[in-house]
């Protein structure tokens, strides 16, 4: 009788071997990055990060976590969910950025009608977490330089890369005075580390500048020569007729009631009409905000004052993600 050849052996040995070897665990997911907590009034406030890394083109996302520390009684917590109130900054720690330190302070656009009061309770052992999301935000933003200045340092709406130590300073207000069991603070949270990369850039082709252009023609054709179409109301804008196209189309998106105030700004094409009397200049830019997309034409009324409307656009593009615009706004 012949035998198996002997190279047979090492395939039937794995066989064996993989037989008797318990399968391989799911790799354990890591847990969110957290600063440690500072308690003050028996309430613990700390900072999770929902990603420690973003990139240039995105904003941060993290919470705010408050817990009930004290062993008896229970906290109210008002208004928590007003982040816009509290100061909000990120200090730069590469070496490069030396002679100018920060921080940065994030400063939202807040308007005469803010969210309604959030109103949160938390028992001993319990907490609560408040999502700050500059990705979804309630009004448009910007930073603002918070350190000492050798020099004007203008405000930017994107981080540049590098690594910041991220804190928040929280303080809330009781709508009813003291004596509720209200928790308001003040207290400033350990730093955390948050890391921005520059984001791929991404140049736009003919054909996507084509259908940008082409969705501002559409509605800027149906604008009469007559003017009477600037008549009714408009959000307040009240910047210098010098001011920047970047600027006015901010503070029209965060005067507007648009169902986002996430917004990228695709192309801008200046437009003229002939008025009553004289000539009307002004611009309309092609806007993602949120979902949808719109025109906003907008015109200096003088030397101060803006007009400003948006209009729905027609995109005729197959599919436009925002990765795929020229210049991303928060």
């Amino acid at each position: 009788m012949r035998t198996l050849p002997i190279l047979l052996a090492p395939a039937c040995l794995l066989l064996f071997m993989a037989a008797g070897e318990p399968a391989a665990s799911a790799p354990a997911t890591k847990p969110a990055p957290e600063s440690q907590g500072v308690t003050v009034d028996d309430v613990s406030v700390s900072i999770v990060l929902v990603r420690s890394a973003i990139s240039t083109d995105e904003q941060p996302e993290f919470l705010v976590r408050f817990k009930n520390v004290g062993k008896e009684g229970y906290r109210n917590l008002y208004d928590v969910g007003a982040y816009w109130k509290w100061t909000i900054e990120l200090t730069p720690t590469d070496p490069k950025v030396a002679d100018e330190p920060g921080p940065w302070q994030l400063s939202m656009n807040t308007t005469a009608h803010p969210p309604n009061i959030e109103h949160r309770q938390i028992k001993p052992g319990e907490g609560t977490e408040v999502l700050v999301n500059l990705n979804d935000p309630p009004f448009t933003f910007k930073y603002n330089y918070a350190g000492i200045m050798k020099h004007l340092v203008a405000p930017i709406r994107h981080l540049a890369p590098g690594h910041y130590q991220l804190t928040a300073q929280v303080s809330l207000t009781s709508p009813f005075g003291p004596g509720f069991s209200e928790w308001i603070g003040p207290v400033t949270t350990q730093p955390i580390e948050l890391t921005v990369t520059a984001a791929k850039p991404r140049t736009v082709t003919k054909e996507e500048q084509a259908a940008f252009d082409a969705a501002i023609d559409k509605v800027t054709a149906k604008l009469p020569p007559n003017g009477l179409w600037a008549n009714g109301g408009y959000p307040q804008i009240d910047l210098p007729k010098d001011a920047s196209v970047d600027d006015v189309l901010d503070m029209a998106v965060n005067n507007t009631g648009l169902d986002s105030k996430a917004y990228h700004m695709l192309s801008v094409k200046p437009f003229t009409r002939d008025n009553m009397p004289g000539t009307l200049t002004g611009n309309a830019s092609l806007v993602q905000v949120g979902k949808a997309y719109k025109v906003l034409v907008f015109f200096p009324m003088g030397p101060t004052g803006w007009w400003s409307r948006f209009y729905d656009a027609d995109v005729t593009l197959p599919t436009i993600s925002p990765a795929a615009t020229a210049e991303t706004k928060p």
